[in-house]
């Protein structure tokens, strides 16, 4: 009698496609994983360094640096305060543009060079003009506005404990609005040679308020999330990525057109 054909079994064969179908969807999801952007966190209300559509001259710079170095990211447009507590806590690798304070020593590592450095500028109301020049001058009581979340020097503290009252507002715009309505006595704007007052004030629609008097220069850096687990890859990447586009002359066109936009 002629040997008959061996034939698998149908719970055997079921088992083997099942096994494949599922190695096929670990593979996918693994290729995706390792395809997956890195997501970064950038603040929304910060023009002309960060714009609420996600343009803006640090985030020209950001994407470019870690195109250099050859990482992909995504930029995830928040407003400033949550951008600064996901970084701390852990749940994202980054966030732009930070400067400073005591609270983040061991949770955040900041990038080698400054994106940019903004000058600290105090802006009074001209109907209602206040004699201080300097930070020491402002008078207990005094209302100053000022943007929530954002890092100041230590002397700011020191204001505080000498009886100066900080307004907190979503963004330096608001700040000058309130300043114009004369909600508040001073305000405070983060200013460089791209973003001018300017431009801020003619955005608030504020045309009641002058400069007093300017408090020092703070530097603005990538925030990298030591908790994170591509905290340290970011960071590093980042900084590689700029040392290139600093030398190529990238980082110098970026600047040059942002600075024709103003």
């Amino acid at each position: 009698m002629p040997r008959q054909p061996h034939r698998q079994k149908p719970h055997a064969s079921r088992l083997r496609r099942s096994a494949q179908a599922i190695l096929s969807a670990l593979l996918l999801a693994s290729a995706c994983a390792a395809a997956a952007p890195l997501e970064i966190m950038v603040e929304d209300a910060a023009s002309p360094w960060s714009n609420p559509d996600g343009s803006g001259l640090a985030n020209a710079v950001v994407k470019a640096a870690f195109a250099a170095a050859q990482v992909d990211i995504k930029l995830l447009v928040v407003p400033y305060a949550r951008c600064k507590a996901f970084v701390m806590a852990g749940h994202i690798p980054a966030c732009l543009s930070m400067s400073w304070e005591p609270k983040f020593k061991g949770l955040i590592a900041f990038s080698n060079k400054p994106i940019f450095a903004a000058h600290i500028e105090l802006y009074s109301n001209e109907q209602n003009p206040i004699s201080a020049r300097k930070l020491d001058d402002i008078p207990s009581g005094t209302v100053v506005g000022i943007v929530n979340g954002y890092e100041y020097p230590e002397s700011f503290q020191a204001m505080r404990q000498a009886g100066v009252i900080f307004d907190y507002s979503p963004s330096e715009t608001v700040s000058l609005k309130k300043l114009e309505a004369g909600r508040i006595r001073l305000a405070v704007l983060m200013l460089d040679g791209i973003k001018t007052d300017t431009a801020i004030m003619a955005e608030a629609g504020a045309s009641n308020v002058a400069h007093l008097f300017s408090a020092g220069e703070q530097g603005s850096f990538v925030g990298f999330s030591t908790r994170h687990a591509k905290g340290e890859f970011a960071r590093t990447k980042y900084n590689e990525g700029y040392d290139i586009i600093a030398r190529n002359g990238t980082l110098k066109a970026i600047s040059a057109a942002w600075t024709g936009r103003r």
